[in-house]
């Protein structure tokens, strides 16, 4: 699991991070790996892929894939979506379709937790650490790990 303290590039540095809904789960990813949010469009489905990889929709004139971390994670039906945060993490560059897009805020490392178990399930695997937010306990991804799982 990495470690919650090297999501910021120094000890005293804020992380930005977008929180965003899936289904009931609040969830945050770095604010860098988030290129823009879009509202929601129904992709065009592809023949003989997994439940979670929805289909491509056309992204500054290119085709982008979308991947449902909802049914990934078994945290939604992929019912309800209203946005596509287009996410880049590595080599990938993808749409997730979520709930609700809450902005950006900015997460102090004391802020970061380790995983308590607070957070169970499939998504656990994907923490880097737990925040307490306004809204709730988040879980700050591991966005890199997270897509390189649901490719497949």
């Amino acid at each position: 699991m990495s470690d919650p303290s090297q999501t910021a590039s120094s000890p005293d540095e804020m992380l930005a991070c977008c929180p965003f809904r899936i289904g009931d789960a609040l969830l945050l990813c770095p604010a860098e790996g988030v290129e823009s949010i879009t509202l929601w469009e129904t992709p065009l489905a592809l023949p003989r892929v997994p439940a979670h990889v929805l289909g491509l929709v056309t992204y500054d004139q290119r085709a982008l894939a979308i991947l449902d971390l909802g049914r990934f994670l078994g945290l939604s039906d992929g019912e309800g979506y209203t946005r596509t945060l287009v996410v880049t993490a590595g080599e990938y560059r993808v749409g997730v379709p979520v709930d609700a897009a809450l902005g950006v805020v900015e997460v102090a490392p004391d802020d970061q937790q380790a995983p308590s178990g607070a957070i169970t399930g499939p998504l656990a695997q994907y923490l880097l650490a737990e925040v307490l937010l306004d809204d709730g306990l988040a879980a700050l991804l591991d966005l890199p790990r997270l897509l390189e799982a649901a490719r497949a």
